[in-house]
């Protein structure tokens, strides 16, 4: 490995210009004084049309990644390469290669990954919004949403499929949305939406949904909506639909909040309504406020201090955790940071140095 290194580290010096990132975290949790550090290495260097990196990194003494990656364009085509081992052994782990090319008004995107127990591969195609075509995915031994080897088999088998469809509609419907997805043991779901014109009450967008779910065997037809608050105001509201007397109840807040800045000082809040049904904020808390402070520096680049307040049922008035991160960058290619994190339910609290070296 280290020979391999060194052959590596002599083609890049000689081929394009390099750069070396080194970034480290250094904590200390109190009462119990544990300490945890963690290291990354990251080679990067740029050729014509191709970039390349190749990280490692460590966790409490331990090698955790090896990962060797790349970028590039070949003509009209996007390509993502990637190797990944195993550094403690060190033994290969999985490789992978995404490619993306411009079709229609849209892109064409394949991927696909080998592993030391499997091969699995999935094409796709992402359309523009106007397009009828919005989405069709096919993946074969590939999980659904992570591109990684489903079973311990060299034989690849059929995973998932999935369309999407949206026609458009004059008159009083927008358009008619169509979903179809089918799994390894077939029929999974289809859902019909309908968009009615937007506005139609208070900027309210509403949707009419007919879902047949094949592992429930029954048809709902469920409503949703989409409305945009006003500029500083984060809203999350929900359609309060009884499924059994397909009647609507009214609408439901799940969550609200105000973002602004005043000067160079940037604030939010944000409170979860309801915790139990939709977690917005880590527990055991139901609400969080944010204040942020950028300030140019010398070097050109901005120091920033965030202090995070988690508000919950326990703690003085309510305060449970505070946390305080800052970033200051000391000179080009070299950024430091300190984090604190202070609990008064747990009665526990961290303290963090980190540094970004760029060499």
């Amino acid at each position: 490995m280290r020979w391999a290194f060194a052959v590596l580290w002599a083609g890049v010096a000689w081929a394009a210009p390099a750069s070396l990132a080194w970034k480290a975290n250094l904590s200390l949790t109190f009462p119990t004084a544990t300490f945890a550090f963690s290291s990354e290495l990251e080679l990067a260097w740029a050729m014509p049309l191709w970039a390349w990196k190749l990280g490692v990194s460590v966790e409490d003494g331990v090698w955790k990644k090896f990962l060797f990656s790349g970028s590039g364009k070949a003509g009209y085509l996007e390509l993502f390469p990637g190797v990944e081992f195993d550094p403690q052994t060190p033994r290969f782990l999985a490789a992978s290669v995404t490619g993306r090319v411009p079709w229609g008004g849209g892109s064409l995107v394949g991927v696909a990954r080998l592993e030391e127990d499997g091969f699995g591969w999935g094409i796709s195609y992402m359309g523009s919004r106007n397009e009828p075509i919005q989405r069709l995915r096919l993946r074969f031994n590939l999980k659904r949403y992570a591109d990684e080897v489903l079973e311990k088999s060299f034989a690849p088998s059929f995973s998932f499929l999935e369309a999407w469809l949206r026609i458009p509609l004059d008159c009083c419907l927008r358009d008619l949305s169509l979903r179809f997805s089918l799994a390894k043991g077939g029929f999974e779901r289809l859902s019909l939406s309908l968009r009615f014109p937007e506005e139609l009450l208070c900027g309210l967008s509403f949707w009419a949904n007919f879902i047949v779910d094949a592992e429930g065997k029954e048809a709902l037809i469920l409503p949703s909506l989409a409305y945009t608050p006003p500029a500083g105001v984060v809203l999350f509201l929900g359609v309060d639909w009884d499924r059994t007397t397909y009647s609507f109840r009214g609408l439901k807040i799940y969550a609200f909040g105000f973002e602004g800045a005043l000067g160079a000082l940037h604030f939010r809040t944000f409170t979860s309504l309801a915790e139990n049904e939709i977690n917005f904020v880590k527990d055991p808390f139901w609400e969080v406020v944010t204040l942020k402070l950028e300030i140019p520096s010398c070097v050109g680049e901005k120091a920033s201090a965030q202090t995070d307040l988690y508000f919950g049922d326990t703690g003085l008035f309510g305060l449970g955790e505070i946390a305080v991160l800052g970033n200051f960058p000391l000179a080009q290619g070299l950024r430091i940071s300190l984090k604190l994190n202070v609990s008064l339910v747990e009665e526990k609290s961290t303290v963090g140095l980190g540094w970004e070296v760029v060499f």
